[in-house]
């Protein structure tokens, strides 16, 4: 994927659907920023997980720039990889590793039985 400094939101006017580099399946979760969706990366046919923050009045441009920040810094096995960041007028997107165990309070409840 290609890099985007994250000082500096490039402005994307493409509608973030089929016509674009992804093709959205499945809604995975819902949290306190956005909905996480999983989706098709059709340049590499690879699966991705892509959060989309919809900027209204509690969108806080610095503080999602600062957490992304720490967020694409983070390299290990057990995080969630940061691949990249798109932004529209109406909302912006985290591209990151798709994990098909869902999210971690979902694997841990589904494997409790096992003493996870």
């Amino acid at each position: 994927m290609m890099e985007i400094s994250l000082n500096d939101f490039k402005d994307f006017t493409e509608e973030f659907d089929s016509q674009s580099n992804f093709i959205l399946l499945e809604l995975l979760g819902t949290g306190s920023f956005g909905k996480v969706y999983k989706a098709i990366y059709k340049k590499e046919n690879s699966l991705v997980a892509v959060k989309i923050i919809k900027k209204n009045k509690e969108y806080n441009t610095k503080r999602i720039k600062k957490e992304l920040e720490i967020f694409k810094q983070l390299r290990h096995k057990n995080i969630v990889e940061f691949n990249n960041v798109l932004e529209t007028n109406l909302n912006l997107y985290i591209i990151m590793e798709y994990v098909k165990w869902g999210t971690l309070r979902k694997f841990i409840d589904e494997h409790k039985a096992e003493g996870i």
